[in-house]
């Protein structure tokens, strides 16, 4: 489901940051997750206005996600709960997941164990080819076997120029902006000009559950004071959102972040957002 919210947060005159713990329910006993985390005075921030903003927020060293309950926007001189979300006790966080090597055909091709990292990168070890097919890209695609019908993606430089000799290399591929592992089923390394799959590695698209691409959350510093995130949010990630004081605050987690799509609005009524 997709939503989209007019969003206005105004934290004049509050004394607001986000605020995780281990209580049930957020509490004044909870610990601030500075926002931005590169700030130099003594005392973190007070959270800035925001209006439909992607947000990154490292914990603090000694947490991770399975030691805290809930996250929360939190006004300490106050005490008040602007809102929250809570993290679920059983929640399988993100983790990269192993594949087997190139199942090489031809041309010398073959690789260690290749690995997702993320939604969109492939971390191929000692990957080696002999650099003689006339016409050959590394091509992705669905269905049990490579085709005609693939697509090219660019190779560990960004180029889409045929592909040169591997003598053991270690790369990292990305996928292209429209497409995350969870919408192909293999990768090859594909020749065009004779239509051959010179090798290829089946994606297990029902048995992943790899942490997000952050490719989309880029920050573009503004000012001191300012971080203006670029894109926008794509989820085949967990995510989820739960209403109070008419505000809601989206999340995605990972092992050691917090990956929020803050809304904070003025509509009624539950919402989540996911793909």
């Amino acid at each position: 489901m997709h939503a989209q919210f007019k969003v206005h947060f105004m934290s004049t005159f509050l004394d607001a940051y986000f605020w995780i713990g281990r209580s049930v329910d957020p509490s004044p006993s909870g610990v601030i997750v500075p926002y931005p985390d590169d700030h130099t005075d003594r005392e973190p921030p007070i959270l800035r206005d925001f209006t439909r903003e992607n947000v990154i927020l490292d914990l603090p060293p000694s947490y991770k996600i399975k030691d805290i309950a809930w996250l929360s926007v939190w006004c300490r001189k106050f005490t008040v709960n602007f809102g929250d979300i809570k993290v679920p006790q059983n929640m399988q966080v993100p983790t990269p997941k192993v594949l087997s090597e190139f199942e090489g055909r031809a041309h010398g091709l073959r690789s260690g164990n290749i690995t997702i990292l993320d939604s969109k990168t492939f971390f191929i070890p000692n990957l080696q080819y002999d650099g003689a097919g006339p016409d050959t890209f590394f091509w992705v695609g669905t269905g049990n076997q490579p085709h005609t019908r693939g697509r090219q993606i660019a190779n560990e430089n960004g180029s889409l120029e045929v592909l040169n000799k591997y003598e053991g290399e270690d790369i990292e591929l990305k996928l292209p902006d429209d497409l995350t592992v969870f919408d192909i089923d293999w990768l090859s390394v594909w020749c065009v000009a004779y239509k051959q799959d010179f090798g290829h590695v089946k994606i297990p698209r029902d048995d992943l559950n790899v942490p997000p691409s952050l490719d989309r959350f880029r920050i573009r510093k503004v000012s001191k004071n300012m971080y203006m995130p670029q894109g926008l949010l794509q989820a085949q990630e967990f995510c989820r959102g739960i209403l109070r004081r008419k505000r809601v605050i989206g999340m995605l987690l990972d092992v050691s972040r917090l990956f929020y799509y803050a809304h904070l609005c003025s509509l009624v009524g539950w919402w989540w957002y996911g793909m």
